[in-house]
C-alpha cells in the first residue's frame, strides 16, 4: 500500500510539472540591442523575443517563460537603444516593457509622503528607434499591444499609421511616440482594426507628421456598420505635432467615445486656413442628421473634454464640431491658438444663430475667448441667459501671461511632461475676468496632469472659508498650507 501511494504521488507531480512550467509569467529578456531574427542562439533580441512569445518554446537565443495560450505574454527591455531594421510585426497579445524610470536613492520631489517618497522618478531609459520603417503593426494579427516605460521614434511609412498601426487594443504608459510619420493618416498611431480601442496615460507625444491625423487617425466603418471604439487620452501632453499642411491633429470618426483629461495639448499645427486640431464632425450636410449614412461620425459618438490646458496651438480650428454625437466639456482651457480669423471651437455649417439641438451635453467652467481673436463660437444654447450665473470664463482680449505660465519643460517639477502652470490672479480679477484658480466647485479630475491629487472636499484648519476647489486646465495649483 505504502509502494502503491508513493507511485501515485510521484505519477501526480510529474503530471503536474508541465503545468507549473506553462504557469510562469515571468517576461521574456531582452538581451541585445541588436535587430536579429534567430540567427544568433547567444543573444535574445526584440524581434526574436515576439517570435518566442508566438511559438511558446526556447527560439534563438531567447528562453521561454510563459508557454499557456491564450495569455498576454511580456518581454522586458533594458536601458538603451533598440534601432530596427523593419516594422515590428506582433502575433500574439504582448506587453513590452521598458527599464524601470526610477532612483531608489533619490526621493520624489513631487510627494510631500514619508512613506512613499522614494523612489525618484527620472527620465525614460529605453528606447525603440526605426530607421524608415514603421515601429509597429498588428493590423493583420488583430492582437493587443501594451508598451510601458517606452520610446518610440522616428517611425516612417508611406501609408497609415507612422509609429503604430494598430489592428487590435492598444496601451500606452509612461511612452513616448516621438518625431514619427505616415504619408496618408495618423502621424502617430492609425487604428485600423474593428474594435480597436486606445488608451494614452502619462505619455508624450511630439513631432509627430501626416496630412490627417498628425497624431491619431482611424477609419470610420466596417460590415456591420460604424467602428465602435473607446479612446482615451490622460494625464499627457500632445506638443509640437503636425505641419502648416495637415489638415487634422486628432481625426476621430466611426462610433467613438473619447475621453481627453488632464492633458496639455500645445504647440501642435494644421492648415491656418482649413485645418482642425480636433475633429469631430460627421462632414458635409450630413453633420446635421445623426441617422444619414453618409456620415462619417455616428451620432452614438461621444466626446469628453475634461480639465485640458489647449493653447499656443496654430491652425484654423482648434475644436471643429456639428450636431452629430455627445459633447461635453468641463474645466478646460480653450484659447490662444491662432490669429485674427481663427477658432477655438467652431461650427462646422457656419453659423450657430437661431439653431438648437446641437447635443452639448454640459459646457461649464470652461476659459475661451467669446469674440475677437481665436474665438469660441458656440450656440447660445449652452450659455446661462442670466450672465451672473454663467460659469464658463470669458478671456476675450486677454493676454495669456495672465491666466498661464510659459510653456514649463519637461523636468522631475512636471513629471517630466511639457506643462503650463495656472496663474492666481484673484486679488486683481474684476467681475468679468475670473481666475483659473479656485472655480468654487469640487466635481473635476481627480488627479492632476502630474498625478498629483486635486484635494477639493477639504478645509484649512485656520482658515474653513478658503478651502481648495477645482482648478481649470491640466495642472492643480497647489496650496501648502495646513489643513
Amino acid at each position: 500500500m505504502k509502494n502503491y501511494k508513493k507511485a501515485f504521488l510521484a505519477t501526480v507531480v510529474v503530471a503536474s510539472m508541465p503545468l507549473i512550467a506553462a504557469t510562469n509569467d515571468g517576461p521574456i529578456k531582452v538581451t541585445t540591442f541588436l535587430d536579429e531574427d534567430g540567427e544568433n542562439s547567444k543573444a535574445c533580441s526584440l524581434r526574436v523575443a515576439l517570435e518566442t512569445a508566438k511559438r511558446r518554446t526556447s527560439y534563438g537565443g531567447c528562453k521561454v517563460t510563459d508557454t499557456s495560450v491564450g495569455t498576454q505574454k511580456r518581454i522586458q527591455l533594458e536601458a538603451g537603444i533598440y534601432t530596427l531594421k523593419s516594422e515590428l510585426t506582433p502575433q500574439v497579445n504582448v506587453a513590452i516593457l521598458g527599464s524601470s524610470p526610477v532612483d531608489w536613492d533619490e526621493k520624489n520631489i513631487l510627494l510631500n509622503d514619508v512613506v512613499n517618497q522614494y523612489p525618484a522618478q527620472i527620465p525614460l531609459q529605453t528606447t525603440i528607434k526605426a530607421e524608415n520603417s514603421r515601429i509597429f503593426n498588428t493590423a493583420f494579427s488583430q492582437k493587443s499591444l501594451v508598451l510601458s516605460n517606452v520610446i518610440l521614434t522616428g517611425g516612417r511609412t508611406a501609408d497609415l499609421g507612422g509609429a503604430i498601426y494598430a489592428g487590435a487594443d492598444v496601451s500606452l504608459n509612461s511612452t513616448q511616440i516621438l518625431d514619427s510619420q505616415a504619408g496618408k493618416a495618423g502621424g502617430a498611431i492609425y487604428l485600423a482594426g474593428n474594435t480597436s480601442n486606445l488608451t494614452i496615460s502619462k505619455s508624450l507625444i511630439e513631432k509627430n507628421q501626416a496630412p490627417t491625423g498628425s497624431v491619431l487617425a482611424m477609419h470610420d466603418k466596417n460590415d456591420l456598420g460604424y467602428t465602435k471604439r473607446n479612446i482615451t487620452i490622460e494625464s499627457s501632453s500632445l506638443v509640437d505635432n503636425g505641419s502648416a499642411t495637415s489638415k487634422s491633429m486628432l481625426e476621430f470618426v466611426g462610433e467613438p467615445i473619447v475621453i481627453l483629461e488632464s492633458n496639455t495639448i500645445a504647440g501642435n499645427k494644421a492648415n491656418v486656413n482649413s485645418g482642425n486640431l480636433i475633429k469631430f464632425t460627421g462632414d458635409t450636410e450630413a453633420g446635421t442628421i445623426g441617422s444619414n449614412s453618409s456620415s462619417v461620425l455616428s451620432s452614438l459618438s461621444r466626446l469628453t473634454l475634461q480639465n485640458n490646458t489647449i493653447v499656443e496651438n496654430n491652425a484654423f480650428t482648434t475644436l471643429l464640431y456639428d450636431k452629430i454625437g455627445t459633447k461635453r466639456l468641463n474645466l478646460n482651457i480653450l484659447a490662444y491658438n491662432g490669429g485674427a480669423n481663427s477658432y477655438a471651437c467652431r461650427y462646422l455649417l457656419g453659423n450657430t444663430n437661431e439653431q438648437e439641438d446641437f447635443s452639448f451635453s454640459l459646457v461649464s467652467y470652461n476659459a475661451f475667448a467669446r469674440t475677437g481673436a481665436n474665438r469660441c463660437d458656440l450656440p447660445d444654447e449652452v450659455f446661462n441667459e442670466d450672465e451672473d450665473k454663467e460659469t464658463n470664463i470669458d478671456i476675450s482680449g486677454e493676454p495669456i501671461e495672465k491666466f498661464l505660465s510659459g510653456r514649463i519643460d519637461a523636468s522631475p517639477y512636471t513629471a517630466f511632461l511639457p506643462l503650463y502652470y495656472p496663474i492666481n490672479n484673484k486679488s486683481e480679477a474684476d467681475k468679468k475676468i475670473k481666475s483659473l484658480v479656485d472655480t468654487g466647485v469640487t466635481s473635476c479630475s481627480p488627479w492632476d496632469q502630474r498625478g498629483l491629487a486635486r484635494i477639493t472636499d477639504g478645509a484649512l484648519h485656520y482658515d474653513p472659508k478658503a478651502a481648495n476647489t477645482c482648478d481649470i486646465g491640466s495642472v492643480e495649483l497647489m496650496q501648502f498650507d495646513c489643513r
